[in-house]
């Protein structure tokens, strides 16, 4: 178990004394251990209140031509439990279980623009009473296999670019199941939906009339 105080537990960085080569991708392997914050959440869903930290377990700031991995352990008690911003050579996120985040549970990020983009794989991972989102993705992504639920906000978040969704487990998220935000596509397939405090799907507008929704189960979600 790897404790922290207001303080990332791991910061993975590549610029100053101390990163890695710019040439090098990156696997962090937690090996079934568990990373503990301060933060402490009480509650689910519509109900949930967290508070203790506003820092990331793990923050991972790569370069545009780096990929990460991050897998099997558990990150409990911060702000954000991972966060892998401007990833534009893709990003693994799996076997994490993800609990009791004052914020977000899995944030994946990339800077947009035309260089080469390539997406990040988030599967296999639980989130679960974190205080907002289980998952939120800014930029290309396929997110599979997960068990999303008791989370605060939306189970999952995509914002501007492409999400597909296949075979997660969404219940008792407190808004919405998915959300798919302004100007983003999305394929959403055999994905149940059910329980959560606002809709089971949204669309934010834009041009999202592009998605397709294939053989999922949304049923007894809220409204709005």
């Amino acid at each position: 178990v790897v404790t922290a105080n207001d303080v990332p537990a791991i910061r993975i960085f590549t610029t100053g004394s101390g990163s890695f080569p710019d040439t090098s991708d990156i696997t962090l392997d937690l090996n079934g251990f568990s990373i503990r914050g301060p933060a402490t959440c009480s509650g689910e869903g519509t109900t949930i209140s967290c508070s203790g930290s506003s820092e990331f377990g793990i923050n991972a700031t790569i370069g545009d031509t780096r990929a990460v991995v991050v897998h099997n352990g558990r990150i409990s008690g911060f702000g954000t439990a991972l966060a892998i911003p401007n990833s534009q050579a893709g990003c693994i996120v799996r076997d994490l279980v993800v609990t009791e985040n004052v914020f977000t549970g899995i944030s994946v990020s990339d800077r947009g623009g035309s260089t080469p983009r390539y997406p990040c794989l988030i599967k296999d991972n639980i989130t679960k009473g974190n205080g907002s989102r289980g998952i939120l993705t800014t930029g290309p992504a396929i997110v599979t296999g997960n068990l999303i639920h008791g989370n605060g906000g939306a189970g999952i978040e995509s914002v501007l670019d492409v999400l597909v969704g296949h075979g997660n487990t969404l219940h008792s998220n407190g808004g919405r199941g998915i959300r798919v935000g302004l100007n983003s596509h999305a394929l959403i397939s055999r994905t149940a939906i059910e329980r959560n405090g606002l809709a089971g799907i949204e669309y934010a507008g834009g041009v999202a009339s592009a998605s397709l929704l294939i053989d999922n189960t949304v049923r007894g979600n809220g409204f709005a």
